[in-house]
């Protein structure tokens, strides 16, 4: 899986960081709710991350890709209804 991230100093010095871990980081991911929900949907997945500056436009926002090997089986959580 790949997320492509607005670049940061800090953002961008934790993903080396957690790049650099021996273990999977676990990540949970909560997404907004939609019309029928009160709560939005949760994933929770463990992942080694691999980041990638990118940004060839001269001007254009710096972001970066944050590659993630996934591993274990991930887990969802619909979210609650309204």
């Amino acid at each position: 899986m790949s997320v492509t991230v607005a670049y940061t100093p800090d953002g961008y010095e934790q993903m080396l960081a957690d790049q650099a871990a021996p273990e999977a980081i676990y990540y949970r991911v909560t997404l907004p709710p939609n019309r029928e929900q009160s709560a939005g949907d949760v994933h929770q997945f463990r992942a080694f991350p691999t980041p990638e500056l990118q940004g060839d436009d001269i001007g254009a926002p710096l972001d970066f890709n944050l590659n993630l090997r996934m591993t274990g089986q991930p887990t969802y959580t619909k979210g609650a209804a309204a």
